[in-house]
C-alpha cells in the first residue's frame, strides 16, 4: 500500500536524520524536506499501515487520487490533515476544498522546496 504522509525528522543514527517512518518495518520511503525543518513531506510504501497508528509524529494523508477533490473527503478528515501540516509547521492557509488532493499536497512541498513537482516518479513497492 501506498500513502501520502507527514512525519517529524528524527535521528536515527549520530548525525542520520530521516523521517521517523524509516524506524519501522518494511517501509519504502521518499521524502521532500529542507535542512532546519522538522517535517516533511512524504510518500511511502509498506505492507502494514496499522503500524503507523498512534504515532503522533506520522500523519498519514488520506487514501484518494491526486485528482480528487479535497471536498470528496469527509470534512472531519480533511480538517484533521490540515490540522496535521500546520502542526508540522506548514502553512495551510491558502488551502481550499476546491483544490484537488495533488493541489493541497504540491502546496506544503513548495513550503519545502522550489518545483511543485511530486507526482513525478515513484516510491518502490514493498514485496510480502
Amino acid at each position: 500500500m501506498k500513502r501520502w504522509f507527514i512525519a517529524r525528522m528524527v535521528e536515527i543514527e549520530p548525525g542520520e536524520i530521516a523521517p521517523k517512518v524509516a524506524t519501522y518495518n518494511k517501509v519504502n520511503y521518499r521524502i521532500w524536506q529542507k535542512p532546519g525543518f522538522g517535517f516533511c513531506l512524504g510518500q511511502l510504501s509498506t505492507n502494514n499501515l496499522a503500524q503507523f497508528s498512534g504515532d503522533g509524529d506520522i500523519r498519514l494523508i488520506p487514501d484518494a487520487s491526486l485528482d480528487n477533490a479535497l471536498s470528496s473527503i469527509p470534512a472531519g478528515t480533511r480538517a484533521d490533515t490540515l490540522q496535521a501540516l500546520q502542526d508540522g509547521g506548514f502553512n495551510t492557509e491558502a488551502v481550499r476544498a476546491s483544490w484537488t488532493v495533488g493541489q493541497m499536497l504540491r502546496h506544503p512541498k513548495r513550503q519545502l522546496q522550489a518545483d511543485d513537482v511530486i507526482d513525478a516518479g515513484d516510491v518502490v513497492d514493498i514485496e510480502n
